[in-house]
């Protein structure tokens, strides 16, 4: 991870933006390499606007427990 940022920290410098920006967009790039690589930040394939973190959480809600006799 330390390497990545390195690697879009280097790639903001080369296209010329000020040295005093590069954390805030490298953080903000980050943030989008890691939509790319982790699986609940991901969009749903259903439904783009929302993540699978989001549709995980949504699913849990549905389902219920039922005890018949005990």
């Amino acid at each position: 991870m330390a390497a990545e940022r390195a690697t879009v920290a280097e790639i903001s410098r080369n296209e010329g933006k000020p040295e005093a920006a590069l954390d805030e967009l490298s953080t903000v790039r980050m943030n989008g390499w890691f939509k790319d690589r982790v699986l609940l930040d991901q969009a749903y394939v259903r439904d783009e606007k929302q993540t699978i973190a989001g549709m995980l959480g949504s699913l849990a809600s549905c389902f219920a427990q039922v005890v018949i006799g005990a």
